[in-house]
């Protein structure tokens, strides 16, 4: 048997399938990344509420329902979605909101308990590593040399977090409505107060993140599925050019079908791929006047959330004031809040009070700011709030609602909403050994953002770690300096 040999029939083939040849090396080997690169398109975001004082047992989840073992220091957790159906049950009263019932249907709900603040000081305003900070209270001088930096700070400075960034972001964003000097930056032996925005600080944060939008911004160009048709639409001329030729042998076609079955594939498995999402921005209303107390926390949390959801930030921090917030909504207890909260007042006028400090924070953040990113964010297949970290963090330890409200800085407890993307094990119950400081969840969240050990090391007295440590050995060893593993994805 002879073989045919045609040179036009292969000239035609190369020519006219070389489109489709060109595109068939690189495919393969760029689909790997290139779901890589959407993944990390989305950048990592953290939104910190802090409530200050400390926090009442009674209102919140036992320690003993985390009964299973994880990691090799002792720790224990639960699955909260296993726990039951509503938040407000299975959490706390506190969490009444009807979203947090679905967020814990979702596992986007995180809580870790057991925690204990580093005191650096002994007077009543204490340096501690609170609720993600390390905090100078009020009444502080600013060149303490213990008081460490803040972790808004290494945020704010790393190149990692900010890497391709639009000039016109605000790197950290800071908001104290409590009237104390909550935020430090470290240089050296300095500590310096960069100062947040108040009471009367609203429309120059609205300047300050907003000024460079127009009424009309343009969304950000999406270039995906440009290139996923032209995998296909690109070659598929030149395939039925070729098909079309009388000259091909059924063979030559059989096989050039088979090529583009191939490239289908292959177009079907980028389909799947997210696409980066648009940035459509629209500038928020900026009429301030006349607006109370009350309306001033939530138009700060509604801009906060244009500056998430327009990429105008990566990470803000919201302090809840607790000086004198008479007209929080279910208070009872008339001026001196303050005081009330330390229990001048009794049992019943301090719990009221750390019933309807609590209730505020915990509605404000789920009507107006979680329910707000409780969208798909572009074809991610996550919502805004699961592609990022909101923290609800306390200042304070966990005490009896019986205790007089005094200080302590044990058994401090974070809520966390959302899991980074995925990079969070959430869902869970976590409660840490005594001896573990809130140093390791304040690293954690720094993982979170990406910011590596190298960059925040340099913020810690121990010369490794984060912030300040106590002289005592501790239990743990050298788990101190690390974030939370058991916590991590």
């Amino acid at each position: 048997m002879s073989i045919v040999y045609s040179r036009k029939t292969r000239r035609q083939f190369l020519v006219g399938s070389g489109q489709t040849l060109l595109a068939l090396p690189f495919l393969p080997s760029l689909i790997p990344s290139y779901a890589h690169a959407q993944a990390s398109v989305i950048p990592r975001r953290m939104m910190n509420f802090a409530f200050d004082h400390h926090n009442e047992s009674e209102f919140w989840l036992n320690k003993s329902v985390a009964t299973a073992g994880v990691g090799s220091i002792g720790m224990k957790e639960a699955l909260l979605s296993s726990l039951g159906s509503s938040s407000s049950s299975v959490i706390s009263t506190i969490m009444s909101n009807p979203l947090y019932n679905s967020l814990l249907a979702k596992n986007q709900i995180t809580i870790i308990r057991g925690l204990a603040h580093q005191l650096s000081q002994g007077n009543g305003h204490v340096t501690r590593a609170f609720g993600g900070h390390s905090t100078a209270e009020c009444g502080d001088t600013s060149e303490d040399p213990n008081h460490q930096s803040t972790f808004d700070f290494p945020v704010e400075i790393s190149p990692t977090v900010y890497s391709g960034a639009a000039s016109n972001v605000t790197k950290s964003i800071r908001i104290d409505l409590d009237g104390c000097w909550t935020f430090v930056q470290k240089t050296g032996s300095r500590s310096v107060n960069p100062g947040a925005y108040d009471y009367g600080g609203i429309q120059a944060m609205y300047n300050a993140v907003f000024g460079g939008l127009t009424n009309s911004t343009v969304p950000a160009q999406d270039l995906t599925n440009v290139q996923k048709t032209n995998i296909l639409n690109r070659v598929f001329p030149a395939f039925q050019s070729f098909k079309n030729n009388r000259k091909i042998s059924s063979e030559d076609k059989l096989r050039l079908d088979q090529h583009l079955g191939f490239l289908s594939d292959l177009q079907k498995s980028v389909q799947t791929v997210a696409p980066p999402p648009s940035i459509s921005c629209t500038k928020p209303a900026s009429n301030f006047s006349g607006a109370t107390k009350l309306q001033i926390n939530q138009l700060y949390v509604d801009l906060l959330v244009a500056a998430f959801k327009c990429g105008l930030t990566r990470f803000a921090s919201f302090n809840f004031e607790a000086q004198d917030p008479s007209w929080l909504p279910g208070y009872t207890g008339g001026a001196g809040f303050h005081g009330t909260m330390h229990g001048e007042k009794g049992t019943a006028a301090q719990n009221n009070a750390y019933t309807s400090y609590h209730q505020f924070g915990y509605n404000l953040v789920a009507d107006r700011f979680l329910t707000a990113l409780n969208v798909e964010e572009g074809s991610s297949g996550r919502t805004y709030a699961d592609n990022m970290i909101t923290n609800c963090m306390s200042h304070l330890g966990m005490q009896s609602s019986k205790s007089g409200g005094g200080h302590w800085d044990g058994d401090v407890q974070h809520v966390v909403f959302g899991s980074m993307g995925g990079r969070l094990r959430s869902g869970r119950f976590y409660v840490t050994p005594n001896d573990m400081p809130n140093n390791t969840f304040i690293m954690t969240m720094l993982n979170m953002m990406n910011v590596p050990p190298s960059e925040y090391v340099k913020h810690s007295l121990a010369g490794k770690g984060y912030g300040y440590y106590k002289s005592t050995p501790y239990a743990i060893g050298e788990r101190v300096y690390s974030p939370i593993v058991e916590m991590l994805a």
